[in-house]
């Protein structure tokens, strides 16, 4: 994190001005540093596909009794 009084020094810094030009100024920075997991790819894949095959056999499921009992009365 930059403290208040290096970021007034780093807006007034101008390069090419003097020993400013040479060294800037001092700044006290902490970087955060973020680890994340990711999903690997094959499991993104296989958890779509499970996904998908549920829609699947619901659809046809209904498909079926449509055609196996409700059809039938018309």
């Amino acid at each position: 994190m930059i403290r208040i009084a290096d970021r007034r020094v780093l807006n007034n810094y101008k390069p090419g001005k003097g020993a400013m030009a040479m060294n800037p100024p001092n700044r006290n920075i902490e970087i955060e540093e973020r680890h994340v997991e990711h999903r690997s790819d094959s499991s993104r894949v296989f958890a779509t596909l499970i996904k998908y095959a549920a829609y699947l056999l619901i659809f046809f499921g209904l498909l079926y009794f449509l055609v196996r009992y409700v059809f039938p009365m018309f």
